[in-house]
Order: structure tokens, then sequence, then C-alpha cells
């Protein structure tokens, strides 16, 4: 069960040259999952609705002082893990998510 102090929990953003996005960490149905509330990278461009919400990750752990997930919210297979998450600093999470043999990191940056 996720803990009401937790770090990871709250509004955050990214921004890079490829795309923009805003999540929210928060527990549900005593999980920590990550909702995506804006998504746009010129293609794909999505805001959020309840009726047809959208996660990036389902159920993440605390392993080790990392935060691992191993059900993307894209896919409904297990997987050794989908995301991993590192604090950085209370306003900055690494979030690195693997697909396949390819890993690609971002900084999350604290948006409330």
């Amino acid at each position: 069960m996720p803990n009401a102090d937790s770090p990871l929990l709250g509004e955050w953003k990214v921004e890079d040259r490829f795309h923009s996005a805003t999540y929210q960490i928060l527990s549900q149905n005593r999980k920590t999952v990550g909702r995506v509330l804006l998504y746009d990278d010129g293609t794909t461009h999505y805001v959020w609705q309840p009726e047809n919400a959208r996660y990036i990750f389902q159920d993440v752990e605390e392993q080790g002082g990392l935060y691992v997930n191993g059900l993307s919210g894209a896919t409904s297979q297990n997987s050794a893990k989908s995301h991993e998450i590192e604090v950085v600093h209370p306003d900055t999470l690494k979030v690195t998510s693997f697909h396949g043999e390819l890993s690609i990191s971002e900084l999350w940056i604290r948006n409330n």
C-alpha cells in the first residue's frame, strides 16, 4: 500500500524536444499509479478524461531505494520491469522506461 508521505505523489511535468507531458502520481485502489493528464508529441495529443483515462504505470513498488513497476499502462503483460523511478531531489524524478533492450530516461519536475 502506498505511503501518503511518498516522495512520488504529486503532479509532474516533462518537456523536451520530442514531447511535453504532465503526469499525476497518486494512490488508487491501494496501488501507486501514474496517470497521464496531458501528452503532446506533435502527432498524438491527449488531455485526461475520466471516461478515457490513460496510465504510464499502474503498480509501483519500492525496491532497494528505487521505485519499479512491472506492468506498463500501455500493455497488459508483465515484464521484468517497465519503469524505474529514482528520486533525484524532492522536486525531481529520473524516470527510466524499458522497451526490450532499449531504455529511455526523462527528468520529471514537480508541477505543484
